[in-house]
């Protein structure tokens, strides 16, 4: 029900990832007949988006970097924001779906990020853990991507990414050989 809410909230049927993950559920409480309250349920999903549980090499990656990084990120921007200052992470550049109208994998987020960048997609590397939303969204853009696989998942046969990495840190020697 989720992701197929997510694939119709377009333009001017956008709907925030909140308001799909609560009517979703409240849709599956009603089917399952339960009387439970989808918010009260939901609450501590929506404080994990709030303060998520930080990677450990994510600070060391982004302390490492001199290029610029923009976030492209499926989450409510209020939520994200709140996110970025709880771990005081220096990241100024985002896009959120709410910012595009849309969700990964569609092409118009990857595109508001490009825009975003002053860059064109060819010049930029998307990195990100999902397969679909990350790696296939970007991949169809002409992004080139680097899929961060930190659990150790089978590498599928059609991955069309440049690179597979367990951590973000790994990374690093990739983004400096682009650079050359």
């Amino acid at each position: 029900m989720f992701q197929e809410e997510t694939g119709r909230s377009i333009a001017e049927a956008f709907r925030t990832q909140r308001d799909i993950t609560l009517s979703s559920l409240a849709r599956a409480l009603r089917r399952f007949g339960s009387a439970a309250d989808p918010y009260v349920l939901c609450t501590p999903q929506f404080d994990l988006w709030r303060q998520p549980k930080l990677c450990a090499d994510s600070r060391a990656f982004l302390n490492a970097l001199d290029l610029p990084v923009c976030v492209v990120s499926n989450i409510d921007r209020a939520d994200l924001r709140t996110a970025i200052d709880h771990h005081q992470l220096p990241l100024d550049l985002l896009v959120t779906s709410e910012d595009a109208r849309c969700y990964k994998p569609h092409p118009a987020i990857f595109q508001t990020a490009t825009r975003l960048l002053g860059l064109p997609p060819d010049a930029v590397l998307h990195i990100g853990d999902s397969l679909t939303s990350d790696v296939a969204g970007a991949h169809a853009l002409g992004i080139p991507t680097i899929w961060v696989n930190r659990s150790g998942r089978p590498r599928p046969a059609d991955l069309t990414s440049i690179a597979e990495v367990g951590a973000l840190t790994e990374a690093l020697p990739l983004l400096q050989q682009a650079r050359r």
